[in-house]
């Protein structure tokens, strides 16, 4: 349970968007773990499905891609699972970002993320003329 001071100190980094200082104090208070927050981009059908164009999202300091994914996935159901995974295994056919750079440039699946970092999800794309 947060102290009083910390309850209004939340509400002041809520109304100022100054989340750092906001999750360090809440990491005192959850295990000693470091909250981060993660900007994640929908594009295509992950934007029906999520009906979002991007969000933010907490995670423990030290998450990887692969969690975040299964974190999205009992969030968005069955729908969004059944695109990001093949059984137990996540879909080679997606393209995924790192603040711009292609996962399997990173630690595929196994890449950490980062305070402010940016994931981008995009299904398979055809077309052509």
């Amino acid at each position: 349970m947060f102290p009083k001071f910390l309850f209004k100190l939340n509400i002041a980094c809520k109304k100022l968007k100054y989340y750092p200082v906001l999750y360090r104090f809440k990491a005192l208070f959850s295990g000693g773990f470091m909250i981060l927050r993660v900007k994640i981009k929908y594009f295509a059908i992950f934007r029906e499905i999520t009906n979002k164009r991007e969000e933010e999202l907490d995670v423990k300091e030290g998450a990887t891609i692969k969690e975040l994914l299964e974190t999205l996935s009992e969030r968005y159901g069955k729908r969004f699972k059944d695109l990001v995974f093949n059984g137990d295994v996540v879909s080679d056919r997606l393209l995924m970002l790192v603040d711009g750079v292609n996962i399997h440039s990173l630690n595929g699946l196994e890449t950490k993320l980062s305070e402010n970092a940016t994931f981008v999800i995009l299904p398979p794309v055809g077309g052509g003329g």
